[in-house]
């Protein structure tokens, strides 16, 4: 969804829904950070797609409540600027958490297996391997995970059905895949993320506190792949099975922006934004020319 700030307090409705994951990013200024909300960590718990900081935890005057078909904002300009406008893209999980006891480390997990989506909250055990449930039905087949409790070592982990066996990519960096040193997630399975130390807080340092974000396929609704391109004017032609409402692209081979867009923004291909520099605002351009 779509909205413009006023500057105070705003409600944005709409949904018909009650969103438990809300993903916010301006698009009429640059230099503001892709802000990411919960209902398992809570409102006003801000952590953001695009650093490795750590989880702000009081923010108020940010998103202050999730309501029953949309969420509710404070004054603060990077969410609710008076005059600049805002994409929104909203998930429906399985409203609070429950206690999830299928991995060594138990977590606590929101799930909406229907739609393939769950979220996922654990603490770290410090062990060279672990093992947290995510509550789907299925394997996953995309994870992002972010430590929330440090910002030293702590880049987002992004596993994908596509990458690489134990490769990793990051959602605040630029990185092609490789294997991450500090804490990196293997190949999960029906009940479980596997996840593997490293050397720092990634993904399962001694009590650091970590977020999950899980999706597996739903035929019609959701499909998660890789494709090689072809270099051609025209592109390569992927095929989903369905006409796409959000598409978020990596070039996992080499070192390039991830690119996310949607039908909201723009009803054609050209429409923009980059998860891993926060100075960019909204650029519509010819993706073929990109």
């Amino acid at each position: 969804m779509l909205y413009t700030g006023n500057g105070s307090t705003l409600s944005v409705s709409g949904l018909k829904f009650q969103p438990d994951f809300v993903w916010i990013k301006v698009r009429s200024h640059s230099g503001d950070n892709h802000h990411l909300y919960d209902s398992v960590r809570g409102a006003a718990k801000s952590i953001f797609a695009n650093t490795d900081d750590d989880e702000q935890t009081s923010d108020t005057d940010r998103l202050s409540s999730f309501t029953s078909n949309g969420f509710t904002l404070g004054n603060n300009y990077r969410v609710n600027g008076d005059g600049r406008t805002f994409a929104a893209w909203c998930w429906k999980s399985g409203g609070a958490a429950v206690s999830n006891g299928d991995g060594a480390i138990t977590s606590s997990v929101s799930v909406n297996d229907e739609a393939g989506f769950s979220i996922v909250s654990y603490s770290g055990d410090g062990n060279s391997t672990s093992t947290i449930g995510h509550g789907l039905s299925k394997a996953p087949k995309w994870i992002m995970t972010k430590c929330r409790s440090s910002d030293s070592q702590a880049d987002w982990v992004v596993w994908h059905v596509g990458l690489s066996d134990n490769k990793n990519v990051f959602l605040n960096q630029t990185n092609a895949e490789v294997t991450p040193s500090y804490g990196h997630i293997t190949d999960p399975t029906s009940t479980l993320i596997n996840v593997s130390k490293g050397s720092g807080n990634q993904t399962n340092a001694s009590g650091q506190t970590y977020i999950s974000y899980c999706w597996t396929e739903v035929p019609g609704y959701s499909k998660f792949g890789i494709y090689t391109g072809n270099g051609d004017s025209d592109g390569t032609n992927v095929v989903t099975g369905f006409k796409p409402a959000w598409l978020l692209v990596k070039n996992v081979s080499e070192a390039y922006n991830w690119i996310l867009m949607d039908s909201a923004r723009s009803t054609s291909n050209p429409c923009l934004l980059y998860t891993s520099d926060a100075a960019d605002e909204e650029d519509s351009v010819d993706l073929g020319g990109r």
